[in-house]
């Protein structure tokens, strides 16, 4: 969500050529320089004006008739006051939109540990001066983290999920991760023991099993996509029986709109710190932590307030929207017939690019780091449900069993 205002900040003042890194992060600067109780009002534009009661929001941004106390004040400044890059309804225009990610984004952006590092991060500076006296700008950025991730927010708001029924925001997080892909995160609490969180009895606890075959069978496909001669492996109606098969998993947890607003809510939260170390934020310099990738950023940043990001961070970055595209993909049913799956493994030409077997590629690859589980080699007899490696963040930390 924060991503996509930053990348909507930057293409409607763009005029000429190509955007620059330095475009690019000017237009971080601008979200972040945002007033909270904008971010929030956002948040309800945005929630409130969503095409698709029953799924993730699929809007303008930000949108362009509101009703007038939901109002967050960020206006486009451009051309005749036009919307250019995401069109709204009334345009009749179905060119591109915000593709709000998926809950699985959340999920791999919280393996790396960041939620935990800044909420150390925001202890430190606001409970003393062990670091460097922060800048205006980084102020700005601790004030908005608190006010709009590390409290309870304001009744009624709807980014408001907890309450006394579901006091810890944190819990609630796993509960919606656990319905939806049977998964726990990879880290408990901060002395290694596992998270307290509601555990649904209705959960899709047969996810990663199901998705893992689903890329083993896709890998086949990428492996004979180039053969002209030999025993073809390749089993289109395998991996649309088994693209139905997470299709009908995942949308029966989205009946009638459940669990949409969780999964709204979440990713935002999880986008606000993607793109705090998507480049050398003023956080990130005061901290003096700059890097060239997200997960170096976090990991000096780790350091610096002794809680050690995960060691398969870069994976887990990759995945957050690799996997977020397949999956809404999936959930659209775009692989349930055997006659439409070869777009995930069929070879690009320079006429025809394939995006799509990109991100399959960089999936099954970032998934086997992450696991520890080598997704082109043969099945394995069993299948951990848990993302998790020994590798983390707690050395010589058993690998967790699946979530019971």
């Amino acid at each position: 969500m924060y991503r996509q205002l930053a990348r909507w900040f930057q293409e409607s003042s763009q005029v000429g050529p190509p955007p620059t890194s330095a475009d690019t992060q000017n237009a971080a600067l601008k979200v972040f320089d945002l007033h909270p109780l904008q971010l929030a009002r956002l948040l309800e534009e945005t929630w409130f004006m969503r095409t698709d009661t029953n799924g993730r929001p699929s809007l303008a941004l930000p949108p362009e008739l509101l009703l007038d106390q939901l109002e967050s004040g960020i206006q486009l400044n451009g051309p005749n006051d036009i919307f250019p890059i995401f069109p709204d309804n009334e345009t009749g225009d179905v060119g591109r939109r915000a593709i709000w990610n998926h809950l699985i984004y959340a999920y791999m952006i919280e393996n790396t540990r960041i939620f935990e590092i800044m909420g150390r991060v925001l202890q430190e500076y606001l409970h003393g001066e062990t670091l460097e006296v922060p800048s205006d700008a980084t102020q700005r950025w601790l004030r908005a983290t608190e006010d709009l991730f590390y409290r309870d927010a304001p009744s009624a708001g709807v980014h408001a999920l907890t309450s006394w029924v579901r006091p810890d925001i944190r819990a609630s997080r796993r509960n919606a991760y656990f319905r939806f892909f049977g998964m726990d995160l990879n880290h408990g609490t901060p002395d290694n023991r596992p998270y307290p969180f509601e555990k649904a009895k209705a959960a899709n606890r047969e996810f990663v099993a199901i998705l893992e075959e689903f890329l083993r069978e896709i890998w086949k496909g990428i492996e004979n996509s180039i053969n002209t001669s030999g025993v073809n492996a390749t089993d289109d109606a395998a991996i649309a029986s088994l693209a139905k098969q997470l299709f009908d998993m995942l949308r029966v947890r989205r009946r009638n709109g459940n669990l949409s607003r969780e999964e709204f809510v979440h990713v935002t939260t999880l986008s606000w710190f993607h793109l705090t170390v998507e480049f050398d934020s003023p956080l990130v310099r005061d901290l003096k932590a700059e890097a060239s990738s997200p997960e170096e950023r976090l990991r000096k940043i780790g350091e610096r307030v002794s809680l050690p990001a995960h060691a398969k961070s870069e994976s887990y970055f990759i995945l957050s929207e690799t996997l977020s595209r397949l999956l809404i993909a999936v959930e659209l049913g775009l692989f349930n017939s055997p006659a439409n799956v070869r777009g995930l493994y069929a070879p690009p030409t320079p006429a025809t690019p394939n995006a799509l077997r990109e991100d399959v590629m960089a999936i099954i690859t970032h998934w086997s780091m992450a696991t520890g589980r080598d997704l082109k080699a043969g099945k394995v007899t069993a299948s951990p449900r848990a993302i998790a490696s020994t590798n983390g963040h707690r050395p010589g930390a058993p690998v967790p069993a699946p979530v019971a």
